[in-house]
């Protein structure tokens, strides 16, 4: 029976790191941030606080909502392209090039 145990607990972990994985990739332009026209036409970018918390929630903070709150305060999704583009030493980088882990090690850099 132990070994039954070891071999489920070993298939969720894999499980786990499979959704992890997926969701890294996954790009932050429909999931962590949308667009929104003016009036003008021009376009900008705002936080979905309810997913910002959820992917903080799922770095294994406590403090997810206060964490989700600074970052929405002090930032926006166009200053994260910003840093992208700056850590990475990619000007060109665009905002759809943004993915969840970039947003994630953002996190677990400041946090």
């Amino acid at each position: 029976m132990k070994k039954q145990f070891i071999t489920e607990a070993a298939r969720l972990q894999k499980l786990a790191g499979i959704i992890t994985e997926n969701l890294d990739n996954q790009q932050s332009l429909g999931f962590l941030f949308y667009p929104e026209e003016d009036e003008d036409g021009m376009i900008d970018y705002f936080y979905n606080k309810d997913k910002v918390i959820e992917v903080i929630r799922s770095l294994g903070y406590d403090d997810a909502e206060e964490i989700a709150k600074e970052v929405m305060t002090i930032s926006s999704p166009y200053d994260e392209l910003e840093f992208m583009r700056n850590k990475t030493g990619d000007p060109d980088m665009q905002i759809e090039d943004l993915t969840v882990g970039m947003f994630k090690q953002g996190i677990k850099d400041e946090f």
